[in-house]
């Protein structure tokens, strides 16, 4: 159930200084360099008939990528990929593969040509439509997100990302194409555009919208910079309109500035979305049902089959067995039982589980464990034996 959130103050305890910002990219960056070195950038280039030009486009792949060959993921768009793709890859690669707190990505960013012809809403002459930004719009939906299909392991859930202009273009995405993006993320948008007029218009626009199912996050740095103010006062307006089925989330960065809000929004706005994707330890605690029914939940919410991890399961099997408590046993053998038979998976990695248990010295939960095996496999060699 989408829960809307409006603060109408600043959330002065979640501001990150930029020097924080910078240790957070840090951080990122070297957990995954030397993947990202090896595998993680892919580049490829687009023919667009829309454009009538060649865009370059980078691809930053999970690490299961490669070993787990029928995953498959959802989709980060970033724009003005030549400063927002390296950081954007490596904090999306740590929340999820470091931290776990939200699913890998296929992350995708996009180079502009003529920035600010391509991302503004409106020529700055005239204060026509800028038919420029419109192909642009149709050549990420209607060319390169069935090229990024086609060629990649894709889940049908998009986020796009852009910050300043970029973040400009997001909004009026959201507002002329719903339907492309499951999750908008604007950070700092430049809506001081043409003045502020496109405030109220976009507050309409989204309020008369199918907007089901859709996230907007706007993301800001404090202080009274005119594109800050006119982020608040469109937060405001959409508060009066309450669109129907548009989740909204907002926060200001008090400490951070425009140029270096940007790695910060992201940070928080893809935790903001994926709130709650990772179970608590409870839910551990409780074994495979609980599991099942959390991981269901999310499946539900993002629109794709979302299985547990297999590592996490099998983490559980070792701590269950190593614990012995009563019901640990039930529980150990539903793990075996859904890993084995109903997720089809090797029983190798339980196999060796017992020997690793045997070596520690902890023969009954090696038992237990060797117990569950046995019982739903019998394609183990000598499993007596084990």
């Amino acid at each position: 159930i989408p829960v809307k959130n409006f603060p109408s103050k600043r959330n002065a305890a979640a501001g990150v200084s930029p020097l924080m910002s910078i240790v957070l990219l840090l951080a990122a960056s070297a957990a995954f360099a030397t993947d990202l070195d090896r595998a993680a950038r892919h580049h490829i280039i687009v023919d667009s008939d829309t454009l009538n030009e060649p865009r370059d486009v980078f691809i930053g792949l999970p690490n299961s990528y490669e070993h787990l060959p029928e995953a498959r993921y959802p989709v980060l768009f970033v724009l003005d990929a030549h400063s927002e793709f390296e950081h954007a890859n490596a904090l999306v690669r740590y929340l999820a593969e470091g931290a776990s707190l939200i699913p890998e990505f296929i992350v995708v960013g996009v180079v502009p040509i003529g920035r600010g012809d391509e991302l503004r809403p409106t020529a700055p002459t005239n204060g026509e439509t800028n038919v420029r930004e419109v192909q642009f719009r149709q050549f990420l939906t209607d060319e390169l997100s069935p090229r990024i299909d086609a060629q990649f392991r894709t889940h049908p859930y998009r986020v796009v990302f852009g910050h300043s202009l970029a973040g400009l273009f997001v909004l009026n995405t959201l507002r002329e194409s719903p339907g492309s993006y499951n999750a908008y993320v604007a950070s700092s948008p430049a809506l001081w555009w043409q003045e502020g007029d496109f405030v109220p218009k976009f507050a309409e626009s989204f309020g008369n919208l199918d907007n089901s199912g859709k996230t907007l996050v706007v993301a800001t740095e404090g202080g009274q910079r005119s594109g800050t103010v006119a982020t608040l006062e469109l937060l405001s307006l959409l508060e009066d309109l309450d669109p129907a089925d548009l989740t909204v989330f907002h926060n200001a960065f008090d400490k951070e500035e425009h140029g270096t809000v940007a790695p910060v929004s992201l940070y928080w706005s893809i935790r903001k979305v994926f709130d709650g994707w990772s179970p608590d330890i409870n839910v551990y605690r409780k074994g495979l049902p609980a599991l099942l029914e959390h991981y269901e939940t999310l499946s539900k919410r993002y629109g794709w089959n979302v299985e547990i991890p297999l590592d996490s399961l099998s983490s559980l099997v070792f701590d269950f067995a190593r614990r012995g408590e009563p019901g640990d046993a039930e529980k150990v053998r539903e793990i075996v039982e859904y890993v084995v038979v109903k997720r089809d998976s090797n029983a190798d990695e339980f196999v060796e589980m017992v020997a690793a248990l045997k070596l520690r010295g902890l023969i009954e939960a090696a038992d237990l464990v060797r117990e569950a095996l046995c019982a739903v496999s019998s394609d183990i060699d000598s499993c007596a034996a084990l």
